[in-house]
């Protein structure tokens, strides 16, 4: 919840709740309908506060595996993990070449993905960075990530 309104002052699209093998138990379906109906409250008032055109989609919660299989013709796909070697501004050559007007980032769950999550999606195209040498929470991380991501391939800055 606390992540929607930054989001979508900073223009992020598409939000999907991802279940990852480290996530914090997934709520039942009546309980995620509501959270869905408060998040979309959050993100209408948000667009209207920044003067924003497009509400940012708030999608379902959909297992990791779909996901990837699911950003198969995604432009720029970039996932974030606290053990990468490789810093973000080391893939970016890369990234600019394969950016196709959108930019896809995975961001763990509090417990981080596992390497075998990891694996698959360096499988499915996606960049691995890393953040530095902090361990940030994954609020803070998704804030970040997308300031960042606004700054190379979109309109901040």
């Amino acid at each position: 919840e606390s992540l929607i309104r930054p989001l979508t002052e900073l223009g992020v699209a598409r939000l999907i709740p991802t279940v990852a093998e480290r996530a914090v138990p997934v709520p039942d379906e009546a309980r995620f309908a509501r959270r869905m109906r408060r998040w979309g409250k959050i993100a209408r008032e948000s667009m209207k506060q920044c003067r924003r055109g497009r509400i940012m989609e708030i999608g379902t919660i959909t297992p990791l595996d779909d996901l990837l299989n699911d950003c198969s013709t995604c432009g720029t796909k970039i996932i974030f993990w606290e053990n990468a070697e490789t810093r973000l501004r080391d893939i970016l050559p890369d990234c600019r070449q394969n950016n196709a007007g959108n930019v896809t980032v995975l961001i763990g769950p509090e417990g981080g993905f596992s390497e075998a999550e990891v694996e698959k999606a360096a499988a499915s195209g996606f960049a691995v960075a890393g953040l530095g040498p902090r361990i940030l929470r994954s609020e803070t991380a998704a804030v970040a990530v997308c300031a960042l991501v606004q700054h190379l391939f979109g309109d901040l800055g």
